[in-house]
């Protein structure tokens, strides 16, 4: 049975590889919309308004953008998170939209990247 054991975990691999430069793309993207500066020309400071991304003021937020590929209990997955205690309130309480339609916009790289890896698992995963 350690052969089953040791496909699944080459596929494991090669769908992580392949996933990397989806999930790198992703946090560039995450990066870039959080990325536009407060207007810091007039007082006071234009920071966001409900509906808009975050702006940038110091640039922890998005210095903090992280990515991770998770293989844990026969799962395979991969996350882009901002790393500060405030992004979940302004996300979620304060309507500043971090992600937006990030993963929607790359839905299809996402599936191609997992098919890629699962039908030859043998390769580097591109």
């Amino acid at each position: 049975m350690s052969g089953g054991n040791d496909l699944f975990d080459r596929i494991s691999a090669s769908v992580e590889r392949a996933l990397q430069p989806v999930l790198d793309a992703m946090a560039q993207q995450v990066r870039q919309r959080i990325g536009v500066p407060v207007d810091k020309s007039k007082k006071p400071w234009v920071r966001s308004k409900p509906g808009e991304p975050p702006r940038k003021d110091t640039g922890q937020l998005q210095a903090s953008t992280n990515i991770q590929s998770i293989d844990a209990n026969s799962e395979i997955r991969g996350s882009v998170s901002v790393e500060r205690p405030y992004a979940r309130r302004l996300n979620n309480e304060m309507d500043r939209p971090i992600f937006g339609d990030i993963l929607q916009q790359n839905r299809d790289a996402i599936l191609n990247a997992m098919r890629r890896g699962v039908t030859n698992p043998n390769n580097n995963g591109e």
